[in-house]
């Protein structure tokens, strides 16, 4: 790693949301909803089973259907686990890594997140590309205003 580099737990998110492989998709909503992320870590015995995107969900939804039938649709919801439409086993990424390795990991595989996992195998994290250009940004010398 360069020495100038910085590393993936300088900007990483060390408490993302998480929820139980079991949940169902309304509850993935409300927590996606509530704190206001794209992006939840799966769990099954507290280890990563998956990762689950807005994207996962919008791809699962149907076409806007009419209102009368909605209440039905709706109730389908609470019966479909997140299990069904998470990724299982994401790719992810070690605190140590290098940001520019692992900004590259999600250029190639078109990834906005990786999870991170210490060398115990402990889920320890999410790295978003939120969290990456908030990092550049921080990093950035602070430029003054021009007098006019």
């Amino acid at each position: 790693m360069n020495p100038n580099s910085r590393s993936v737990a300088e900007l990483m998110s060390r408490e993302p949301p998480r929820l139980e492989a079991v949940a169902d998709v309304d509850a993935a909503m409300c927590a996606m909803e509530e704190a206001r992320v794209c992006h939840l870590l799966i769990v099954r015995d507290g280890k990563l089973a998956g990762i689950l995107t807005d994207r996962d969900i919008s791809a699962w939804l149907p076409p806007p259907i009419p209102s009368d039938a909605a209440p039905a649709y709706l109730g389908k919801l609470a019966r479909i686990r997140v299990s069904a439409l998470m990724t299982h086993d994401p790719i992810s990424t070690a605190p140590e890594t290098a940001i520019e390795d692992a900004v590259a990991v999600m250029v190639e595989y078109r990834l906005s997140a990786l999870p991170v996992i210490d060398t115990s195998g402990e889920l320890v994290g999410l790295l978003t590309l939120r969290d990456v250009a908030l990092g550049l940004l921080s990093a950035r010398p602070a430029v003054e205003a021009c007098a006019a």
